[in-house]
């Protein structure tokens, strides 16, 4: 028995990953905006990494 770890056939099938996945409605980021205090101009990840 083959067990194949399904986060690593993410890159096999990108078609039906973008046909099928989830969207999420504008509010839903409105609300996410609005709880984390984020503003125009600020970056929401910062990278540490030079």
């Amino acid at each position: 028995m083959i067990i194949i770890d399904k986060r690593l056939t993410f890159n096999e099938d990108v078609e039906n990953y973008d046909k099928w996945r989830p969207t999420y409605c504008e509010e839903l980021f409105k609300d996410i905006i609005a709880y984390s205090h984020l503003e125009r101009g600020r970056k929401a990840i910062e990278n540490t990494q030079n």
